[in-house]
């Protein structure tokens, strides 16, 4: 995954994708409110999407303030055309579960 400022070209991870939006792992945070483009390509597919978001919360850590995840931003998906959000929909409904359950 990958966003570029004017300068700079950053890159990221995420493991948390929804229809709305995804979590982006990086110390190269941006304004909540900072709309950017950014390119990610879904596990087994051929072709990278580009679109663009917006950046809705932030996850730091501080001296003030600790947590159990990595930093970074959560995203909302703006403006995504048809075929986008149908690619991102088949592949949530094709992944495994993140949720076991044990019993």
């Amino acid at each position: 995954m990958g966003f570029e400022t004017e300068t700079n070209f950053y890159t990221g991870l995420t493991q948390d994708i929804s229809s709305g939006g995804l979590f982006v792992a990086t110390h190269n945070l941006k304004p909540v409110g900072s709309k950017f483009m950014l390119q990610f390509k879904l596990p087994g597919a051929s072709v990278a999407m580009e679109l663009e978001v917006e950046v809705r919360w932030l996850r730091e850590t501080s001296s003030l303030h600790r947590s159990d995840g990595p930093h970074g931003m959560g995203v909302r998906f703006v403006n995504l055309t048809n075929e986008q959000r149908s690619r991102i929909e088949l592949f949530l409904k094709q992944r495994e579960s993140l949720f076991y359950d044990d019993e």
